[in-house]
């Protein structure tokens, strides 16, 4: 629990953000689940989900830094260091990238030390012709293949990263500069093709990663016009009007019936920080039932 109210800090400031630019935003995936299916977050559930489409998500990446708290970071694969996960389309924002025992941070943060975010989703939108989408969906979907090389994808002496960056820079008439990483310029070149099409010329917008590995994830741009607030823990939290839409979408028909199970990422995700505090402090300083 402190860590879910670490994370709605987070939002909080957000939501700030969007609201003083006018960008529209909403509770995704399981977060928008436990919305409405648990008035918060699902219990066995430790982060927090938002999405925003493509054209509001551009204008928070052009604000966000500038707006955000001291301490803060929004991380993407231009923050230093880089993003290193290959989910291309997640950014985060989160309160810090340590682990902090102080007392200042963990008064401010509600006793928890470790980092909390919020992972954004973009939802990008595709074009109607049949044609133009196989198109969009062949650039994105050799981007990610190199995506998934991570950093090996800087190795030439691979015959297969050769035989893939040749191909790239023949689809986008293209050629690599060796004044960037290798990896840099894919998710530049990663951009570009996920703003190919705009709100006014699509009907419909798509979750990149499991669009391209599943074929799903597909939402119509009407699902995002209107928004309310729906009860989540101790507040609110904006979701889209046609939410029943959107979880049919992500979960199937049966959302109202509790599953455990799915996760990515271990649970919860703070068990390695977790290990490194004890191990640092030669105790478990953080001792919770």
């Amino acid at each position: 629990k402190k860590a879910w109210a670490a994370e709605i800090k987070v939002l909080t400031v957000i939501a700030e953000i969007c609201e003083k630019y006018n960008i529209q935003w909403y509770a995704d995936n399981g977060t928008l689940l436990g919305a409405v299916r648990h008035g918060g977050f699902i219990p066995w559930d430790d982060d927090m989900d938002i999405c925003m489409l493509r054209d509001d998500f551009v204008k928070f990446q052009q604000v966000v830094e500038e707006e955000l708290p001291e301490g803060y970071f929004y991380t993407s694969y231009r923050s230093p260091g880089g993003n290193t996960q290959i989910w291309d389309t997640i950014e985060r924002v989160v309160n810090t990238n340590d682990i902090h025992i102080d007392g200042d941070f963990l008064d401010k943060n509600y006793q928890f030390p470790y980092p909390a975010g919020v992972d954004i989703f973009p939802l990008d939108f595709i074009p109607d012709d049949p044609m133009k989408l196989a198109d969009w969906r062949y650039r994105a979907s050799i981007l990610r293949q190199a995506m998934a090389y991570e950093e090996k994808i800087e190795d030439k002496s691979n015959p297969e990263v050769r035989k893939l960056l040749e191909e790239i820079q023949k689809v986008f008439s293209y050629q690599f500069s060796k004044m960037q990483s290798i990896r840099y310029q894919i998710f530049r070149l990663n951009d570009d093709v996920m703003n190919m099409y705009t709100r006014k010329e699509c009907t419909k917008a798509v979750l990149t990663p499991y669009f391209l590995n599943r074929n799903d994830h597909v939402y119509e741009i009407s699902w995002y016009n209107y928004g309310i607030e729906l009860p989540f823990e101790t507040g609110t939290i904006r979701v889209p009007l046609a939410y029943d839409a959107v979880l049919r979408t992500e979960y199937g028909d049966g959302y109202g019936y509790p599953y455990r199970g799915g996760w990515l990422h271990p649970f919860p995700y703070y068990i390695p920080l977790e290990k490194i505090l004890i191990d640092n402090n030669h105790t478990d300083i953080f001792n919770y039932h």
